[in-house]
């Protein structure tokens, strides 16, 4: 089995399928995260294998804040200050590095997978593991078909978020890699969304 890349924990939610990750800092680890273990467009599952379902979700955002930066930043899109020194008293020592996650379906204990908003939640603190390629290539050719359904949530009604349109572009240009025999149909995808993207501009 491969080895396991365990990222961070879940300190708040924007909403029902963002999530925002505090990655794991100096002597939490053994090792710690590498920076491109967590970058935009990777695959995260949240939860523990063999623990229930997990959600699978793709990073499409980061940021590196300092006390004064929660305080201002992750506490302004999602909770007061004071509620966050009250149930988030570790990311409060020092800088953390945040980043946020977009649920984009389930992976179930059975193997099976489901696409699209998550049909549950995570909780507080829940962990947060770089999905494997092995399990990159599971989720998205479960049932035997290619699924990429969840790539307009990803990015939105309108489209226009430039991080969003970054972390798609950069996962699909790694599945096109780990699954070779959907190439041509990723690269048809992958070459309208560029092409969509240069018309607006």
């Amino acid at each position: 089995m491969p080895e396991e890349h365990k990222l961070g924990k879940v300190v708040s939610c924007r909403n029902h399928a963002d999530y925002f990750i505090s990655v794991f800092r100096d002597g939490e680890l053994s090792e710690n995260p590498h920076s491109n273990e967590h970058g935009i467009g990777k695959y995260v599952r949240i939860g523990e294998q063999g623990k229930g379902d997990m959600i699978i979700g793709i990073v499409i955002s980061s940021q590196l804040l300092s006390d004064q930066g929660l305080k201002f930043g992750l506490n302004r899109q999602t909770m007061s200050t004071q509620d966050t020194n009250i149930f988030t008293p570790e990311i409060m020592d020092g800088s953390v590095k945040i980043i946020e996650a977009r649920g984009i379906g389930i992976m179930r204990t059975d193997g099976s997978c489901s696409f699209g908003l998550p049909s549950t939640s995570p909780s507080f603190q829940d962990s947060v593991t770089l999905l494997t390629r092995e399990e990159v290539v599971r989720f998205h050719t479960s049932n035997g078909k290619l699924h990429l359904e969840y790539l307009r949530g990803v990015m939105g009604g309108g489209g226009g978020d430039p991080q969003r349109f970054a972390a798609v572009i950069k996962a699909l240009a790694d599945l096109k890699v780990y699954l070779p025999n959907q190439r041509q149909v990723i690269d048809l995808i992958y070459n309208e969304m560029v092409w969509n993207a240069r018309m607006k501009n």
